[in-house]
């Protein structure tokens, strides 16, 4: 399975000499539970009993009283990013939909230390296809990095949401419904829960022919 693997992430062979377009994956809260995660790994550092439910903004780390750089510096001791578990199914869903799309992953993870290191390792041991990584600041555009023929961005945060769908370099957004999103209202944007991620993906996106390999 590995080499198969390999072949379809680094040669897409399978996908074939024409590809119908990108899709754009944002990481933290896209495709892993982050809040739910982080919540666990600092409570137990700090011995709280801090609840995800009270949590309506997006920023975690006011939450838990603390500074970005002191969050970031908890998230490398308690190894946060290396240990976050991806929504079950998504990986072998994106091996579907690689077949016919180039999938890149759009993060604004660029504060964190190795940040582009420890992603591209994650995202290997979680075997998720990836044609393009980028790594970017708070504050930067994520649609400015948007590949032409982008078909798909998948994101959480209401801002790269409600700029991307304005900026005409994608087709459809889809925004992965959180508390601290619930303002958002706009055409071009469909709100959807993470446990239809995986069926919406395969439903709009997938390879209707089976993998060539198991990948499990």
């Amino acid at each position: 399975m590995f080499e198969w693997f390999k072949i379809l992430r680094n040669h897409h062979l399978y996908r074939g000499p024409n590809y119908e377009g990108w899709i754009t994956f944002d990481l933290d809260d896209t495709v892993c539970d982050f809040v739910g995660e982080t919540y666990a790994k600092l409570n137990a550092h700090f011995g709280t009993d801090l609840k995800v439910g009270d949590h309506n903004t997006y920023w975690v780390n006011d939450h838990f009283g603390l500074t970005g750089t002191e969050f970031h510096e908890v998230a490398h001791q308690v190894r946060l990013h290396d240990e976050l578990t991806p929504i079950e199914g998504l990986a072998q869903a994106m091996l579907k939909v690689a077949q016919r799309f180039k999938i890149q992953f759009n993060s604004s993870r660029g504060a964190l230390r190795n940040a582009h290191m420890t992603t591209t390792a994650w995202l290997t041991r979680h075997q998720f296809p990836c044609d393009d990584l980028v790594i970017l600041k708070h504050g930067d555009l994520k649609w400015e990095r948007f590949k032409p023929n982008t078909k798909l961005f998948v994101e959480d945060n209401a801002n790269h949401a409600l700029e991307a769908a304005d900026s005409g370099k994608v087709e459809m957004v889809w925004l992965v419904d959180k508390p601290w999103n619930q303002h958002v209202d706009h055409p071009r944007i469909q709100r959807i829960k993470h446990d239809q991620l995986v069926s919406m993906l395969l439903q709009y996106f997938g390879d209707p022919d089976p993998l060539p390999f198991d990948p499990d």
